[in-house]
């Protein structure tokens, strides 16, 4: 049976630093960001919401509900928004498998959000949280194949983690090879979704050979 040996926390720093480059990728609009939290309160206190009107985008942003504002500099802020929220969404892409789930049973086929809040604006304040999980998992499984690599198993990976890591690698290397082949809007970030889809593809690869690793160490 081989050692266990305690490994640098990557498993720690990983969430952390995600949650960092988040931040600054949206600090810029964080008062339009707690706007729309504001908003949502509101919407939940008030019996009738009055302060946005949901509507359907046509076209390619179809699955994204957006929101109709009276003032015109805030829509324009909206929209700026949207140009710097695929990054904290690309880096937590695994955060929308939680909710996939609720969106095929839901007839509407959109996640849950708060009221009074848009989907886009929702996910990114929710995916980097959600995310945090999925980064602490990718960290547990570099930690345990540096150890592997010294013949000690130390993060033991366990099976719910090999099996959420398979169905990640499945998922994100498909749509890494497939998406681009097929037909997307030029305003939808490609470069981001493979790079998004792509890392995570190879975190969980790491994560499956580190399992694999550590069971040839154990049978020995």
């Amino acid at each position: 049976m081989p050692k266990s040996q305690a490994s640098f926390a990557l498993r720690w720093l990983l969430p952390i630093a995600q949650l960092i480059l988040c931040v600054t990728a949206l600090w810029p609009w964080r008062v339009t960001l707690v706007h729309q939290i504001g908003r949502s309160l509101g919407a939940y206190q008030a019996s009738t919401p009055s302060v946005a009107k949901a509507t359907r985008v046509e076209g390619a942003g179809a699955s994204i509900s957006a929101y109709i504002y009276a003032d015109p500099q805030e829509l324009r802020t909206l929209q700026a928004l949207e140009s710097h929220e695929w990054v904290p969404l690309m880096l937590n892409l695994p955060a929308g498998l939680v909710q996939l789930p609720y969106v095929i049973l839901n007839p509407a086929k959109e996640d849950w959000r708060p009221k009074g809040i848009n989907l886009r604006t929702w996910r990114v304040i929710s995916w980097p949280i959600i995310g945090m999980l999925f980064w602490w998992c990718a960290g547990r499984g570099i930690e345990a194949l540096i150890a592997a690599r010294r013949h000690l198993v130390n993060p033991k990976i366990t099976w719910p983690e090999t099996v959420v890591a398979a169905v990640l690698l499945l998922f994100c290397g498909v749509t890494a090879v497939s998406l681009p082949l097929s037909g997307h809007d030029r305003s939808f970030p490609l470069i981001l979704w493979i790079l998004g889809s792509s890392t995570w593809a190879l975190l969980a690869g790491l994560t499956i050979v580190a399992r694999g690793w550590q069971w040839r160490l154990t049978s020995r």
